[in-house]
């Protein structure tokens, strides 16, 4: 019958027990990646599912920050930075624009606080621009985005002097505008 084996003997039968699969009339253990449930036959694990061990009877889930896009695997691969995956995941999700994630096998995004999202990533702006609508813009012309103002940032920011009349030079403000900031001399 299915499921069982011969005895050495071969004058009965044996049933295979669980984790083992019956080929050409023989019980053998499961390998990686597969299962055995009703100690018939060896299963692939489905899509999202992993098994590390042989002689399993079920397969898990791949953990939050992995998935498995093909069945059999015998681990589930870790998401790159900039994705995601919740647990039983057939692939990796990119982050949403305003969250992001710098680490590897990650089960969830963070807020960008004060950065845009570049390909899943927060990346915060460059000098010369500001955040708007969870991305970085060019501050506009007269403007420049640097806390820490110098000649040569300033320079390097939009190539003209910037002083103001009141003595001041443009910078971000806290709040990711362009704004008036007191004149730094280094």
């Amino acid at each position: 019958p299915t499921g069982w084996e011969s005895t050495d003997s071969r004058d009965s039968c044996q049933q295979c027990t669980t984790g083992k699969g019956v080929t050409s009339g023989i019980c053998k253990t499961c390998p990686a990646g597969q299962f055995s449930s009703n100690n018939e036959v060896c299963i692939h694990c489905s899509k999202g599912k992993y098994q590390s061990l042989s002689g399993q009877n079920i397969c898990n889930d791949c953990p939050g920050g992995r998935a498995a896009g093909t069945s059999g695997q015998d681990a589930c691969t870790a998401c790159a930075a900039g994705r995601f995956a919740t647990g039983g995941a057939l692939e990796c999700t990119q982050c949403e624009l305003g969250t992001g994630t710098s680490q590897t096998g990650q089960a969830a995004c963070d807020d960008c606080v004060g950065a845009e999202t570049v390909q899943g990533i927060c990346t915060e702006c460059a000098a010369g621009m500001f955040l708007t609508d969870k991305r970085c813009e060019n501050c506009p012309r007269g403007f420049i985005s640097d806390a820490a103002v110098t000649n040569v940032d300033i320079a390097e920011s939009v190539n003209t002097p910037l002083l103001t009349a009141n003595g001041t030079y443009r910078v971000v403000a806290d709040g990711g505008t362009c704004a008036t900031a007191a004149v730094t001399n280094t």
